[in-house]
């Protein structure tokens, strides 16, 4: 038995070499929606996820949500981590 989970599907934002900030479209990445965010968050919103850095270090950074996944199956068993906050609405 899966537990069925609110999911976003988002990207990393980077910045180019002048600073600006870009859209990391290389890959997406899953993350839960919380039950006090559930039904708060759309596609195109701006949220802040918690990741952890290459050394080890956690820190938190903007993701655009391109999909909002309700009832996701967790078939894979990932460990998925919570939104922090909603940054921008669209």
């Amino acid at each position: 038995m899966f537990k069925e989970l609110n999911v976003i599907k988002g990207m990393h934002f980077g910045t180019d070499e002048n600073g600006n900030m870009i859209l990391n479209n290389d890959k997406a990445f899953h993350w839960r929606i919380p039950n006090a965010l559930t039904g708060k968050v759309n596609k195109g919103d701006m949220v802040i996820v918690r990741v952890k850095t290459k050394s080890g270090a956690i820190k938190h950074v903007p993701v655009l949500v391109i999909d909002v996944i309700n009832n996701f199956e967790n078939t894979e068993n990932l460990n998925l981590k919570n939104i922090v906050r909603v940054l921008d609405r669209k």
